[in-house]
């Protein structure tokens, strides 16, 4: 659920994720899954 936004935030910290839009897609599923 929320694991799928802290996982994008994370990523992003270790620069895997370098487009906040991949965070937000990433953000958005979790929602969906919510």
């Amino acid at each position: 659920i929320l694991g799928f936004f802290f996982a994008g935030v994370v990523l992003n910290q270790f620069g895997l994720i370098r487009n906040l839009t991949d965070v937000k897609i990433l953000s958005e599923w979790g929602i969906l899954f919510l």
